[in-house]
């Protein structure tokens, strides 16, 4: 676990990496900030008019 702020940080730095990773990996849209969600939100309420 880590205990000082550039060790959680690094570790926060890393989970993003693995989670955009594997959305690549496994062709998976990855929504990783609040700006994209809204755009993606958007555009499904746009859709579905």
């Amino acid at each position: 676990m880590p205990t000082t702020v550039k060790e959680k940080c690094k570790k926060i730095m890393e989970d993003e990496y693995k989670i955009r990773r594997m959305a690549v990996d496994y062709n998976i849209p990855a929504i990783i900030n609040l700006q994209l969600a809204k755009v993606v939100i958007d555009a499904i309420k746009i859709t579905r008019q």
